[in-house]
């Protein structure tokens, strides 16, 4: 069995899979994996629903028709959304919240265009790799698993971790055409 040791908790348990972003790396080190991340820091603009208004979808917008290249998602439990810019200069947030609102007001009419909130994020990818690949890490009965954007597929990739921690040989586990499995 393997053991975790937590916060007052120790956990015995016959598999234990490691999906922490970018604390990955740190927790499975002293196993002898070796996971090369790298991480930017991200701010996400928070912006209020209008009154009568239903939460946006999760959106991933590339295109530029609205002068910016985005990807936001509604806050739960919350009447918020929260919009990432993409090509960020942590150094200077004013200009990266007054580039979000500027998105809200030109594409978001379900969106007050006035930012309330802030928060800071740190995204993690694969080193040398493309920002959506993704790599799954084996030492005896511990998996770790590291890459980008891994919330777009979290079903999906929690089926397949679930899979590959209980050693389901059956179990086609669809971790992605850049994917690769890496054993320490």
């Amino acid at each position: 069995p393997a053991t975790v040791v937590g916060d007052r908790v120790l956990v015995r348990a016959d598999a234990v899979v490691v999906c922490a972003g970018a604390a990955t790396p740190a927790l499975v080190r002293e196993l002898g994996l070796d996971i090369a991340l790298r991480t930017e820091q991200h701010i996400r603009v928070a912006f209020r629903l209008r009154d009568g208004a239903g939460p946006p979808p999760c959106l991933l917008d590339r295109s530029g028709t609205y002068g910016e290249r985005v990807y936001a998602l509604p806050l739960p439990g919350t009447d918020l959304y929260a919009v990432g810019v993409h090509g960020q200069d942590p150094d200077t947030p004013a200009a990266t919240v007054a580039r979000a609102a500027a998105y809200v007001a030109r594409a978001l009419p379900a969106l007050e265009p006035e930012p309330v909130a802030l928060r800071a994020c740190t995204a993690s990818n694969l080193a040398d790799e493309h920002d959506d690949a993704f790599a799954l890490w084996s030492h005896g009965r511990v998996r770790a698993f590291a890459g980008g954007n891994l919330f777009k597929h979290a079903p999906v990739i929690g089926e397949a971790l679930a899979a590959a921690a209980s050693g389901d040989e059956q179990t086609d586990v669809p971790l992605g055409r850049v994917a690769a499995t890496r054993t320490g």
